[in-house]
């Protein structure tokens, strides 16, 4: 097997670089780290084998490919810089990226949080967009083809090399493609592809990103071609229950077999994904928010006393009397509770008493509310563990100063 170092023999340019290390290697190329001495920078170089150079019209259109990545400068693109061809080899100088397969990440229980990968999605379909506007479409996007840096900065490695990189098997029946489970059902019939194809791949890509499962049960590559043509893929919340409907819908359109019922473009895709995005980190904001309680049968002061807490971001639950109070505490479980001294039907002391002998409520902090201050009142509340009192009027600095302690955070 030809390696970087035979082919310093054949191609004089390649002398400008100093071999370090290599870095991988399949079944149609290797890939190596080495030092360019002309700009002292550290580069990768892929060395692919097989029949590129015998095919002209593929040999042309990766020329081409590469003369439009050299104009290309973005985040999440891989740079290629150079291509030599020789014959029964080429090879392709490109930027090196210290960074991790995503396929390796998928595969490994929290070596990415979840908060990660959506926006990583983003960054990986913003390479995408870039591509598309330059009239490139990868047809090769799949986690072997992402690196992920320490910053978790998404890579697409490979742009632009997917016609001469098909990792292939050859059997009596045909050509099945190794990488079959990332391929539209268009490349799969070896139809007119275009774009869109990586627009169905990503779907599959982000499926498997937040599942760690694959779209269609079977594994071997027949049955899963097949898959692709006539198999409604697995709906990615039986895998993942955490995933917003919005969001698998998006993902389910990306997989329409039809490519005229996929999204047409990924600007499309991108938009859909940040208004899901915005969207659940609102709910899950909302879901966050403390929920206060507020017992006083005054109703101005307590519109005013619930617009202060309202300002501290909490969710509010009014009441008018003690029993009230009691009723809604053991329903809405509120994560504070202030609780007016003079209540009608039963007053705050005897209230709190309720709630801090029953089962659900007792550890609920209490604080208990009056327009004076009493120290038969305070006495009482603080033995039967109210956690502070208040003397109305109540100021927001008061609260913001004393959350902490009631929540003993």
């Amino acid at each position: 097997m030809t390696t970087l170092a035979d082919l310093y023999q054949q191609e004089e340019n390649l002398k400008r670089f100093a071999l370090l290390r290599k870095l991988g290697e399949g079944i149609m190329s290797s890939v190596y780290q080495c030092h360019d001495k002309e700009t002292e920078d550290v580069v990768a170089i892929k060395v692919i084998r097989g029949n590129l150079v015998e095919d002209e019209q593929t040999l042309t259109l990766l020329k081409q490919d590469i003369k439009i990545l050299r104009k290309i400068s973005q985040r999440n693109i891989c740079r290629i810089f150079d291509l030599g061809v020789f014959p029964e080899h080429a090879y392709v100088v490109m930027d090196y990226i210290e960074g991790v397969q995503l396929s390796s990440i998928i595969r490994v229980e929290g070596l990415m949080p979840d908060f990660r990968k959506v926006p990583i999605a983003l960054k990986i379909l913003e390479g995408i967009e870039t591509a598309h506007q330059h009239d490139l479409a990868h047809l090769n996007i799949r986690p072997n083809n992402i690196l992920i840096t320490s910053n978790f900065e998404p890579v697409i490695t490979d742009l632009g090399l997917a016609r001469c990189l098909e990792t292939q098997v050859v059997t009596d029946s045909g050509r099945i493609l190794d990488n079959i489970i990332y391929l539209s059902p268009e490349q799969i019939a070896d139809k007119n592809v275009d774009y869109r194809a990586d627009i169905y791949s990503f779907g599959l890509l982000l499926y498997e990103l937040l599942t760690k499962q694959l779209p269609f049960p079977d594994s071997d590559p027949f049955s899963m071609a097949l898959d692709h043509f006539q198999q409604k893929p697995t709906s990615p919340r039986e895998y993942n229950p955490y995933i917003s409907e919005s969001l698998e819908n998006i993902i389910m359109k990306c997989l329409e077999k039809d490519r005229d019922f996929r999204y047409q473009n990924t600007t499309g895709i991108i938009q859909d994904i940040q208004n899901t995005f915005q969207l659940d980190q609102t709910k899950s904001k909302a879901a966050s928010k403390l929920k206060a309680l507020v017992a006083d049968d005054d109703p101005l002061y307590s519109i005013t006393f619930s617009e202060m807490l309202k300002k501290l971001e909490m969710d509010v639950i009014l009441c008018s009397n003690g029993l009230e109070a009691v009723s809604k505490c053991i329903e809405e479980k509120p994560d504070i509770i202030f609780m007016e001294v003079a209540l009608p039907k039963i007053n705050g002391i005897l209230a709190s008493e309720i709630l801090l002998s029953t089962t659900t409520t007792r550890k609920i902090p209490i604080v208990i509310v009056s327009s004076k201050t009493d120290e038969e009142c305070i006495i009482s509340s603080s033995k039967i563990g109210v956690k502070d009192y208040l003397v109305k009027p109540v100021q927001i600095d008061d609260i913001k100063q004393r959350l902490k302690f009631w929540l003993n955070k």
